[in-house]
């Protein structure tokens, strides 16, 4: 347990690492990239669900996609387990948003859990906290990718995700499970 922490721990550093040397040239599709590669890598399909909606797969609702799997890396987990007013720098937390194909969803509400269902990956979007990378909106950098690899939809500070998120501002900009488990 404590090898997959220091790894995990690891690969939070040097995503960050490389996230400040990439920002020097402003390329935030760039800083996006970096992100993603380690990200896939750490695997974070290994990283907890996100607490506070089911384990696996459960309906969600649109921008994200109709059925959603949330995981948090263990500096987000911590953040949340404990009494943190704010997720730390190098909270990383990722959605994949799956479309139902011929599954069917209908009658269910939003965080139901979805079982049966094999993943319809359509999207993956995710939040990395960065002391410093945008204060107006909690140092988030938010991206999104299609489900394909190399094109995104949304990097950096990305309007669009602010402007959804600003309403959960109060849980430092996350829905479903703030910081210090709000």
């Amino acid at each position: 347990m404590r090898a997959a922490i220091a790894a995990a721990t690891l690969v939070v550093a040097l995503v960050v690492g490389a996230l400040v040397l990439a920002q020097g040239n402003g390329d935030a599709t760039v800083e996006a990239g970096v992100y993603l590669a380690d990200i896939r890598a750490a695997p974070y399909t290994e990283w907890a669900f996100e607490p506070n909606v089911p384990a696996g797969y459960y309906v969600g609702i649109e921008p994200h996609g109709m059925i959603l799997r949330t995981f948090v890396n263990d500096v987000a987990l911590q953040d949340i387990e404990g009494d943190a007013t704010t997720f730390s720098d190098g909270a990383i937390i990722v959605k994949e948003n799956h479309m139902p194909g011929d599954f069917d969803i209908s009658g269910m509400e939003p965080p139901a859990p979805v079982e049966g269902f094999a993943g319809n990956l359509a999207a993956l979007t995710f939040m990395v906290k960065i002391e410093g990378f945008n204060p107006e909106a909690g140092d988030w950098f938010w991206a999104k990718t299609g489900a394909e690899e190399g094109t995104f939809d949304a990097v950096g500070a990305a309007e669009g995700c602010i402007a959804c998120h600003a309403d959960a501002a109060g849980d430092d900009y996350v829905f479903n499970t703030g910081p210090g488990g709000m």
